[in-house]
């Protein structure tokens, strides 16, 4: 359960991260039409941003415009699969399910036209991974190692296949691989380079390897501190590796210094991709660690203005039950004290996990209220 809350899953399949990658596939589609292939080329820069509701719309709605003047242009239904999956973006690991069907439709339009189309056959092999089908993953990645294509990402991919099946170990190994990959074309990739230390950390903590986990993220860290978002990134993972396991094993001090390093950048940050995750892991550390919910409602706000996904959303509707507890605590009679509640239960119900990580990592902080948090389960679960 522990694991579970301070575990985030770091690996950010490279769905997003194909700026300066092109595929065969597609210089052949822009020498045939290059005013088509521009158009479709605006808006894999647009999708390449990350999951954004209003920018996946507008993508949508252009490329499906694309598809309806030239339907069989491949390169579009590529990208109409890639902004229609990002559009179903939940956290993590998780998509609409819905939005991963209608993404692998499209890419099959695009196969049916370019049976060799290393693009789709590399994202129908993410749809599958996400789907938690990694022997029908398996057999697309197959073709591409077959096809010698020159696709950057796939041992990432295969590092996140494995990682789906449980050997972590032979994930560790792809993204060493991924790693080599990476150093001797760097141009193809440069977010994901970045970002191979977190990969490297993931794995080594779910290997049980937490020490080893932290030397990546600081290295990591270290390699990008002129990249204030990549940096922060890297901070807050810091920050949930140092709470991976026991209580008795934190380091305070490193803790709370990864923590002021990690809200200072948060606060330089000003763009719409990885600055919500920070400010949703800031918020859990105010939350749970610091008995902060005023904090924790303010980070959590701050996140989900940025990107409104699930973690986000269950901290600041924690956070409000907690205000509302406190208040609660202190007059029974409070009406301020329901506004709070009635906020909290329109985002989240409350559990009884929830309940009991206060407990644990706040060390004491929670004592006051925590009847009255697990008065209010019980009557939520006798409704």
């Amino acid at each position: 359960m522990l694991q579970k809350l301070w575990l985030i899953i770091l690996i950010i399949l490279p769905i997003n991260s194909h700026a300066m990658w092109v595929s065969d596939t597609d210089k052949q589609y822009e020498k045939l039409d290059p005013l088509t292939y521009s158009a479709v080329l605006k808006n894999r820069q647009l999708i390449d941003q990350g999951p954004d509701s209003d920018r996946d719309a507008i993508a949508i709605s252009s490329l499906q415009s694309i598809i309806a003047k030239h339907p069989n242009f491949a390169p579009a239904y590529v990208q109409l699969a890639r902004a229609t999956v990002d559009s179903g973006f939940i956290s993590g690991d998780d998509y609409d399910p819905d939005t991963l069907n209608t993404g692998k439709e499209y890419l099959n339009k695009a196969l049916a036209l370019e049976p060799k189309y290393d693009y789709a056959l590399a994202m129908m092999g993410f749809m599958f991974i996400m789907q938690n089908k990694p022997s029908e993953a398996e057999s697309y990645y197959q073709q591409l190692l077959a096809m010698h294509s020159s696709y950057p990402y796939i041992y990432d991919q295969l590092s996140s296949l494995e990682r789906h099946r449980g050997n972590f170990d032979k994930a560790l190994e792809y993204t060493k691989l991924a790693q080599t990959t990476y150093m001797a074309s760097p141009d193809a990739a440069p977010n994901q380079s970045a970002m191979l230390n977190d990969r490297l950390a993931t794995l080594e903590l779910q290997r049980g390897n937490r020490g080893k986990a932290i030397e990546y993220l600081k290295q990591g860290y270290s390699e990008n501190k002129n990249n204030a978002k990549i940096a922060s990134n890297y901070a807050a993972k810091i920050i949930n590796a140092y709470r991976y396991g026991s209580l008795e094993d934190i380091d305070n001090l490193e803790l709370e210094k990864w923590y002021k390093i990690g809200v200072q950048l948060a606060h330089a940050i000003n763009t719409r991709s990885n600055s919500a995750w920070s400010w949703g892991d800031y918020a859990s550390f105010e939350l749970y660690y610091l008995g902060d919910y005023e904090k924790a409602i303010e980070y959590s706000q701050k996140a989900l203005s940025i990107m409104n996904y699930g973690n986000a959303r269950e901290t600041l509707a924690l956070a409000y039950y907690v205000k509302w507890a406190f208040l609660k605590s202190k007059n029974a009679n409070n009406r301020e004290a329901n506004i709070f509640l009635h906020k909290a239960e329109n985002l989240s119900p409350l559990t009884n996990e929830n309940i009991q990580l206060l407990s644990y990592w706040s060390r004491g902080r929670y004592n006051v209220i925590q009847h009255i948090l697990e008065s209010k389960l019980a009557e939520q679960n006798s409704n």
